[in-house]
């Protein structure tokens, strides 16, 4: 008896391919978040992804578990992060299916599914025009600003010119 698997591998092969494609549109979306966002605050920044771990409420049982592996929520934490100062600002939550569509959006309790790239833009666009993340991003800036200020300034080198 012989089996063939031709059309399920090539299926596969489709699937991957679309992941690919889902993630780079992924990835589009939040380079130009990133871009608008340093335009918007007239700063160098970047945006950073990281892995969201269940929180334990009880301060006892997490010192009882340290030693367990941190469990994993299937989030991702979006933040924007100034790296002269070393300030950050938590944007959203997100969570990507295994094709990566739909994608879930979460800023406090508000949930934006997104089954594609522009859907996925508008719920980004829906989450930055949020009033209270606008305050935030002007809170954001001022940390920034006056971080930078008491950063030491630069010390001429002996061959450039000094005013």
């Amino acid at each position: 008896m012989s089996f063939n698997f031709d059309t399920i591998l090539q299926q596969g092969k489709v699937a991957a391919e679309n992941v690919k494609k889902n993630r780079a549109q992924v990835k589009e979306v939040l380079n130009d978040l990133e871009e608008s966002l340093k335009r918007f605050l007239d700063m160098d920044l970047e945006h950073e992804q990281r892995i969201e771990y269940v929180q334990n409420q009880d301060p006892m049982l997490a010192l009882t578990n340290m030693l367990k592996p941190r469990e994993i929520t299937g989030y991702k934490l979006l933040y924007i992060k100034n790296k002269q100062s070393d300030e950050d600002l938590f944007l959203f939550k997100i969570k990507f299916s295994a094709d990566i569509y739909p994608v879930t959006i979460v800023r406090e309790k508000n949930h934006i599914v997104a089954d594609d790239q522009n859907e996925f833009a508008d719920a980004v666009g829906q989450v930055m025009s949020n009033s209270q993340l606008h305050l935030k991003l002007g809170s954001f800036k001022r940390r920034v600003d006056e971080k930078i200020a008491q950063l030491p300034k630069p010390v001429p080198k002996d061959d450039e010119e000094t005013d």
